[in-house]
């Protein structure tokens, strides 16, 4: 069987898939704006008569001068929904709360599936006049491979709904997905996911992922903590970033910090205490929050994407208040201070939708001559390297 380019794409995964062209007009002598068009499938039936619909699903697409939304349930009598849009630069967010449902042909009775997210979310995408950009939204639906066509490009659709045990989701949940009488790592189907007889193999305990398919990744698998992978005391986190005066969006929701772990063992952050001693306000670290070796985390106000710019966020602390005319940034984990960082408007760069960056390399934040302003743009527009390896400071 003959599959299309969208179902190529992600044949292991359910796939919502928004198409995005840009065209322009030739109106002799008119000023025109050039338009792009985004079109998104909701919904797309499998070779078995089942069809797969999502549910409560609301994008934002947004960039500095604009936004729109795409919600699911205004299009529900639909199989697609379409927008209109300037040509430019967008950012698109998938809103938490979403979800897959299977409707069956023949009872007409629809009910939900679990599914997990596995595309970048927020994304970013170009609208370029007279070509077509395809952004892809992944699912992986656990028992089912499933891809949504693109409706724009009218590309074919194709479903493998037969059951499988060959994702790192099947190969840990203890079903026999595909009857063969064996379940998840005795199946030989799984012995990619489960070649690895612990999270501490290799590299597995900094890698992001989860290499032994029980659930737990890196630093929150005991195979890693109890093997001596990880620093069960943090010791080597340093703060590398802050961004105190955000533009494209209001303080209360854009502020946020980088930690950087130095180290090439990935740290636990539970229970760690983040501070502002200027304000005495303080924030325990939930558990299971972890940093990569040579990784990063982001401590910031609001984890919606809309309100915080379009920031990748590990820990949300709604309290965090970052002065702009100075302020103070403490961590402390297990009762020892780790790092403590302060600035002011005298010996560090003014900055106004700039994050104040630490520069690349440098282990130690206590010199004001060691930061500079963040150059590259990231998300709605103001400038930082969240999550991502700060410049060198002129």
């Amino acid at each position: 069987m003959m599959m299309s380019r969208a179902a190529v794409l992600l044949a292991a995964g359910f796939c919502a898939t928004l198409t995005l062209s840009a065209c322009g007009a030739d109106m002799q002598g008119q000023d025109v704006t050039e338009t792009g068009q985004l079109r998104a499938s909701l919904s797309a039936a499998g070779s078995t008569g089942v069809v797969y619909r999502l549910r409560n699903a609301l994008f934002h697409v947004f960039n500095g001068s604009q936004e729109v939304q795409i919600s699911s349930e205004a299009h529900l009598a639909e199989d697609t929904a379409t927008v209109q849009l300037a040509t430019g630069s967008y950012m698109v967010t998938l809103d938490l709360g979403w979800g897959v449902e299977r409707l069956d042909a023949a009872s007409g009775v629809s009910s939900p599936v679990q599914a997990a997210l596995v595309s970048a979310n927020p994304t970013s995408v170009q609208i370029v006049a007279n070509q077509t950009t395809p952004l892809v939204y992944g699912f992986d639906v656990a028992g089912q491979s499933i891809v949504f066509g693109d409706g724009q490009l009218q590309l074919g659709v194709s479903f493998d709904d037969t059951p499988a045990e060959n994702t790192g989701t099947r190969c840990a949940d203890g079903l026999d997905n595909d009857s063969d009488g064996a379940a998840d790592c005795a199946d030989p189907d799984c012995a990619g996911f489960c070649s690895m007889a612990s999270e501490a193999a290799g590299m597995g305990c900094s890698d992001g992922v989860d290499n032994d398919a029980d659930g737990l990744v890196d630093c929150q698998d005991s195979d890693c903590t109890s093997g001596g992978f990880c620093n069960s005391t943090a010791t080597s986190l340093l703060i590398t970033e802050i961004m105190y005066n955000p533009a494209v969006v209001a303080d209360a929701t854009g502020e946020w910090f980088e930690i950087e772990n130095t180290a090439s063992l990935g740290a636990t952050l539970d229970g760690c205490v983040i501070s502002t001693p200027g304000n005495g306000a303080s924030f325990v670290v939930p558990p299971g929050t972890f940093v990569s070796g040579s990784g990063f985390a982001v401590v910031a106000r609001s984890g919606d994407p809309m309100q915080n710019a379009g920031i990748p966020v590990t820990v949300i602390w709604p309290g965090l208040i970052l002065g702009n005319s100075g302020g103070e940034i403490q961590i402390a984990c297990n009762g020892a201070l780790l790092d403590d960082v302060s600035y002011d408007l005298i010996s560090y760069p003014l900055a106004n939708g700039a994050s104040l960056q630490l520069s690349n390399g440098l282990l130690a934040n206590d010199d004001p001559t060691g930061w500079c302003l963040s150059t590259i743009a990231f998300g709605m527009g103001d400038l930082g390297s969240p999550r991502a390896s700060n410049d060198i400071c002129p």
